[in-house]
């Protein structure tokens, strides 16, 4: 990505880990979100059935933390 603006972008990372991560997990979304100083950049990626099988059992009892570990 390229710097169009004079702000900081934290959280960027190199080409070749985005590569990688593709190749791991088929489709890598990149999300930014930007205030008066910087630009923050973070990757999402779809969950395995293993992460969505403990997301769904958490849930069970605390919704909170079910989304808690879709996210992470």
């Amino acid at each position: 990505m390229e710097n169009t603006t004079n702000k900081e972008y934290v959280g960027l990372a190199a080409e070749q880990d985005v590569k990688a991560w593709k190749e791991k997990y088929r489709k890598v979304v990149q999300v930014e979100v930007e205030d008066e100083e910087a630009v923050y950049v973070g990757y999402l990626h779809s969950p395995d059935m293993k992460t969505m099988r403990a997301a769904m059992e958490i849930s069970k009892k605390d919704e909170t933390q079910g989304t808690e570990v879709l996210i992470r």
